[in-house]
């Protein structure tokens, strides 16, 4: 059962809104038919809730609740179509207002739910003293950009850097300007790059940069810039720190993800055996 209501999530996520919207409309059509077409005594209100759930979850609150009011009418209107009689003008108004009550009651639940669990996913996949993607989120990403690329053939740059001298800062500054420190880096990678690109805090002073449809001819510019920002930060704030960073630009696939990731950490750590500060290219695929 959990396996079928998130296979309905999953699609239901990956439509577009007008084409829910147009669902949800047609359910409620189809659901005031047969209600007028069957006897009173049957009652379908209950299965309002598909139409008010797939607008709520899939679209909007707002949408969810214009929903909730059109199914309560339409319950209303096919009932009386219908010929049901009550004892006294007010009862199916009364009972219009409970049914409304529920559905209105059932789209905040849900629009709640959504809400929370689309906090937690964005949370399992940042780090919490950064901002940044963690290792998790960033994987996922470069997972998305390997399937672009096989289908679009468009190349983009993979930049893993270094902290050089961080557990000094650490040791002899305390945890606390550490924390600053690495905030100020994301920071200064964030500024350095398009809304597209990604930024992720892999481990404790390791960051990496996907950068997408970023060629061999921009990579070494867009790379000297980010460690040019860097250093003048670091600087300023007499922090005694560089940076190692290795840059790779993917032309062509490597088998995995883990790969890919690997040849640009690889990269970086020739830099640090080299002696540290420096920028290192590369062209896979080329």
């Amino acid at each position: 059962m959990e396996i079928v209501l998130k296979a309905i999530v999953k699609y239901l996520e990956q439509q577009p809104k007008w084409l829910l919207l147009t669902l949800s409309c047609l359910l409620i059509f189809l659901l005031a038919y047969i209600d007028e077409q069957t006897s009173f005594e049957v009652n379908f209100s209950s299965f309002y809730l598909v139409p008010i759930l797939i607008s709520s979850w899939g679209i909007s609150k707002r949408i969810g609740v214009g929903v909730s009011f059109i199914s309560a009418l339409t319950w209303l209107i096919t009932n009386q179509l219908a010929g049901q009689v009550y004892s006294h003008w007010l009862i199916p108004y009364w009972n219009l207002v409970n049914r409304l009550s529920v559905y209105l009651l059932i789209v905040i639940l849900v629009c709640a739910l959504k809400k929370s669990l689309e906090k937690e996913r964005v949370s399992a996949r940042t780090d919490f003293l950064t901002g940044a993607f963690n290792r998790r989120g960033f994987y996922e990403c470069v997972n998305l950009e390997i399937l672009r690329s096989h289908r679009y053939q468009r190349p983009f740059t993979v930049v893993y850097l270094d902290l050089d001298n961080f557990k000094i800062i650490n040791d002899s500054l305390g945890h606390q300007t550490g924390d600053i420190v690495l905030q100020k880096v994301v920071g200064i990678l964030k500024k350095q790059i398009r809304a597209i690109d990604i930024v992720a805090r892999l481990g404790g002073d390791e960051f990496s940069l996907l950068l997408l449809e970023v060629n061999q001819v921009l990579a070494p510019k867009i790379a000297s810039r980010i460690n040019e920002k860097l250093l003048q930060e670091m600087h300023n704030n007499n922090w005694l720190i560089t940076f190692s960073i290795g840059v790779v630009t993917y032309l062509k696939l490597p088998p995995s993800v883990n790969e890919l990731i690997g040849i640009a950490d690889q990269l970086m750590y020739e830099v640090k055996r080299l002696g540290k500060n420096a920028i290192k290219y590369k062209v896979y695929g080329n």
